[in-house]
């Protein structure tokens, strides 16, 4: 009863909201021929009828001839039904065009009724065509046409021909556009350029391959089809028609600049893909050679990738280059950011280094910082530096220029250069003409930047770029930033400086029918209007989205407002800055944009911890820089900032927007609970992210949003909120305290004939930054960089899991930080106990947490989501088995004994009956 119900009230809805004069024509009003059939059978629709066409392979046509005059806004209702066949390819959808137009666009809806836009036209006599695509079933409900003013359809027809202020270019998957919105005919690659057109785009990276090519060749390998059911279509493409010839013809009779999009050592061909998938996605020419592939510092052959050291690799991979160049791209786009490297250790680069530095680099730590750099930017000109400017050499022999650019990771040189993508030697010799720098690669965090870091990620680049012709294209994954996050990255885009953005898998993107009015306005320059708040050098999850990784000497928080020029003033409340004192001061820019102080620095307050901005202070941005003993930037809580337009409210808001509805304050629960929350109007879609003390957990992006809690869960009393980005500085949340059953953690009782030699409480330990307890001590540095200096970094106490815990801070740069207990005699049997949290963050790779005399031992934790490993005595990372996954938030109990006397280990991680580890194999390399 609810569904029928909600299934009128929709379409009433619709009737409702339509202006004076529009004419809504039902699916009878349709002239078309079998299998389009008229239904009946579905509660809440116009008048009764729809107007449906079954799955099948032919694409089916109905027309709609309204005999209207003037422009109007042209609206479908659309239907949706769940079917068996249902998935990522096959939902019902429909293509709809004027009769004239050039390419159809896709309209679909996963609700059980839409209403969606089309376009406005002219539709002085005009007729409306809608047809099924192949293998998907369509369901049109009806047709509405709402008149528009001479006026404002001339408005719209301005902002639609209005020239591009801003790149917007497609990264273009064709194969897979070929496996979604199909109709298996010619018009399907004008509908590709189309729609990308239609949804504001100017430009695409067009796919040329996935180790064999998506297009009729002559020099290398034709996509051959492979073993997973979708791609059929695929091959269907490559064999009935051309389609590289006919992007290209598309693209320039639409306007659009098309580029060969090449995936450089895109292959498949370990013995488990090969089971797989078959050779199909595998040119023949890398199946033939296996003695061009990669090889690793211990020369174990890779399957997968072959080495740009060789020149029969350089001249085929070339040979398909200009051969995309004959068939009329106007340029190429060398992708590396997929599947790098081009080059490891082969023969050619292992003899030629040798020769030229006396040095086997197989030898060469990374940890060896200056003859790492010497080593990684010799394999870079060996192999992909010398194809780009062979390739140049070939591409000058053409009848016209072809600008060539490539895609890399927005991120430092050296990931780039270790990858064989050396962009400041591309650049300094003449050989690119476009930069592509991707947001984000392949799950990486420590290449995921947020929105105000995309300036200082990409500074280095412009810096090296100045007074060069380079177009810089700022890219980012279309599936995993939401359409407000599209928005936003694109405004910091611009301001930033790049000439555009790229959307990966645009093929897709430009079909979802949230985002295509987004992409419609990104031709236009977009501004930073909303405030932000940046920081640099501040520990934990703050109370903020974007926070820079940029480490400054003195850290900040600097907050960027509207220039409205009506300020009155600023309020900056701070957490607990612990033992250590701290002096805010208060900085603004010069006209050169350098930091100058504004007043005295003034203490921090550790009672009211609030920082006053004047109320004379004019300008859009300030920072307030601390300065103290090992100086770091004190929690941000809240902001209030007063002006004429009123009063801004920054920091969380429990506005009952999002609500925990499944616990209540103060509730006692068991390990394996579920908590549950709700959004305000209980939308289908949401950004609801749980937080447990403090930590991130989960993120629920679709009802119902819960956390299905582990069974590891630490007794004791726990707090957990939940947060939804209502506004950017404000986010709406919900918070509770709840008892997690289970006894407290307690030592278990010494061995008989064992003494406890050292044993740290950390809950009698002030909150906040700590010189280290007595009987501990810093270290940095390895092997010959090792010394007993301070690192760059800090230890800090924080509420961790219903406890205090110990949390090291450190920057990234410089060298290892470490922090010891100093022990006092050798341990030549032992045991050490532990609790460890895994850290939320970026870079949070790494936790020793043992090392004594007649042991150096260490567990790992590898990036978000990764593996924990440990040191075995023998490999220093190897890996648990079965695997145990480092979740953000969760505990672990752990205890690890050892017999120096047997060369014996034990680890023992949660359980302490079963040892996950029991082995020979100590290292007793002590410091």
């Amino acid at each position: 009863m609810r569904r029928s119900l909600v299934l009128l009230l929709s379409t009433l809805c619709a009737s409702l909201l339509a202006q004076p004069g529009a004419r809504t024509f039902d699916a009878a009003a349709f002239t078309y021929a079998e299998p389009w059939e008229l239904r009946t059978d579905v509660a809440g629709v116009a008048d009764g009828t729809i107007l449906a066409a079954p799955a099948q392979l032919e694409m089916l046509e109905a027309t709609l001839s309204p005999g209207l005059t003037g422009p109007h806004m042209i609206y479908l209702g659309l239907r949706y039904e769940k079917s068996p066949r249902d998935g990522r390819y096959y939902s019902p959808a429909v293509h709809v065009r004027l009769d004239q137009d050039e390419y159809r666009v896709y309209l679909a809806t996963r609700k059980p009724f839409e209403e969606l836009p089309f376009k406005a036209a002219d539709m002085t006599g005009r007729s409306l065509i809608v047809a099924s695509l192949s293998e998907r079933a369509a369901l049109i409900d009806y047709v509405r046409f709402e008149p528009m003013s001479a006026e404002d359809f001339a408005a719209y027809e301005r902002k639609r021909l209005a020239p591009h202020e801003k790149d917007v270019v497609g990264i273009d998957d064709v194969n897979v556009w070929m496996w979604d919105y199909t109709s298996r005919t010619e018009w399907d690659f004008k509908d590709i350029i189309g729609q990308h057109v239609f949804a504001g785009f100017n430009r695409v990276y067009w796919m040329a391959n996935a180790g064999a090519l998506f297009y009729n060749t002559k020099v290398g390998t034709p996509y051959k089809r492979d073993k997973r059911e979708f791609t059929p279509r695929s091959g269907y493409m490559i064999e009935n028609f051309k389609p590289l010839e006919s992007g290209v013809k598309y693209a320039h009779e639409q306007g659009v600049e098309i580029l060969g999009w090449y995936r450089l050592n895109n292959n498949f061909a370990s013995p488990a893909l090969l089971e797989e998938l078959g050779d199909g996605l595998n040119s023949e020419f890398f199946m033939a050679h296996p003695e061009f592939r990669c090889v690793d510092q211990k020369g174990r052959v890779d399957y997968s990738r072959y080495s740009f050291a060789y020149p029969e690799v350089r001249a085929y991979v070339r040979s398909i280059c200009v051969e995309m160049v004959q068939k009329g791209v106007d340029g190429l786009l060398l992708d590396l950011l997929r599947h790098p490297p081009l080059a490891k250790y082969e023969p050619p680069l292992v003899d030629g280094y040798k020769a030229k530095h006396g040095i086997d680099p197989r030898t060469v730590s990374v940890s060896d910082r200056e003859e790492y750099q010497r080593w990684i930017k010799f394999r870079a000109e060996e192999s992909f530096t010398k194809f780009v400017r062979e390739l140049r050499d070939d591409c000058r022999n053409l009848a016209r220029p072809v600008p060539i650019g490539i895609r890399c990771a927005l991120g430092p040189f050296e990931t780039n250069t270790a990858w064989c993508m050396d962009v400041e030697e591309l650049v300094n010799q003449g050989l690119i003409n476009e930069l592509c720098l991707m947001n984000g690669y392949l799950g990486r965090a420590e290449l995921t930047f947020r929105p105000d870091e995309i300036a200082t990620a990409a500074a280095p680049y412009f810096d090296l770029c100045k007074g060069k012709q380079i177009k810089f294209i700022g890219g980012m994954h279309g599936p995993s930033v939401t359409p407000t996050q599209t928005l936003t990255y694109t405004r910091f885009f611009h301001e930033a400086g790049f000439d555009g953005v790229a959307i990966y898998e645009s093929d897709e993107m430009v079909n979802r029918m949230a985002y295509r009015p987004l992409y419609q306005t990104l031709k236009f320059r977009q501004r930073v209007e909303e405030p932000w708040l940046s920081v640099s050098s501040s520990p934990g999850d703050q109370l903020v989205p974007w926070q820079p990784t940029s480490n400054d000497a003195a850290p900040w928080w600097q907050l960027n407002l509207p220039d409205d020029g009506n300020l009155h003033s600023i309020a900056l409340r701070f957490g607990p800055t612990g033992t250590l004192p701290l002096a805010a001061q208060l900085q603004m820019p010069d006209a050169d944009g350098n930091w100058d102080a504004v007043g005295e620095a003034v203490p921090v307050d550790a009672a009211a911890r609030v920082v006053s901005i004047p109320a004379n202070a004019s300008g859009r941005k300030f920072r307030v820089s601390f300065a103290g003993p090992r100086a770091h930037a004190a929690e941000l809580i809240a902001a209030t900032v007063e002006s004429g337009e009123g009063s801004l409210q920054i920091g969380e808001q429990r506005d009952g927007k999002v609500t925990i509805t499944s616990h209540k304050d103060g509730d006692t629960v068991k390990p394996g609970d579920v908590f549950r929350a709700e959004v305000a109007g209980d939308p289908e879609r949401s950004s609801v992210s749980f937080y447990w003390d403090g930590g991130h957990i989960r993120l629920e992006r679709e009802a119902p949003f819960t956390w299905y809690t582990p069974e590891t869960l630490r007794p004791g009393r726990h707090t957990l909120k939940v947060r939804v980005p209502t506004s950017p500085l404000a986010p709406s949340v919900d918070e509770i305290q709840v008892t997690v059953e289970g006894k407290p953690f307690e030592f278990a009782p010494l061995p008989e004939g064992a003494k406890l030699i050292a044993q740290e409480d950390f809950e009698a330990l002030p909150i906040g930054v700590i010189d280290p307890p007595e009987s501990w001590y810093w270290s940095r540095g390895y092997g010959d960089t090792y010394d007993l200096e301070p690192p760059d970094g800090h230890l800090e106490i924080a509420q961790a899991g219903g406890s205090q815990a110990a949390r090291l801070v450190w920057t990234g740069d410089g060298p290892r930080m470490l922090l010891n207990l100093d022990l006092r005699e050798a341990v030549p049997v032992g045991m050490v106990e532990f609790d460890f949290m895994v850290p939320d963050g970026k870079n949070a790779r790494l936790a020793g947490l043992f090392e004594g005399p007649e042991l150096n031992g260490a567990i790992y934790l590898n990036d978000r989501g990764g593996a924990m490993t440990y040191n075995s005595g023998k490999n220093s990372h190897a890996p648990f088995s079965p695997p145990i996954k480092t979740i953000p938030g969760w505990w672990h109990h752990l205890k690890w004994e050892w017999d120096a006397g047997t060369d014996t280990q034990a680890i023992y991680i949660d359980d302490m009956s079963t040892p996950v580890v029991a082995e020979s194999g100590m290292r007793r390399s002590t410091r």
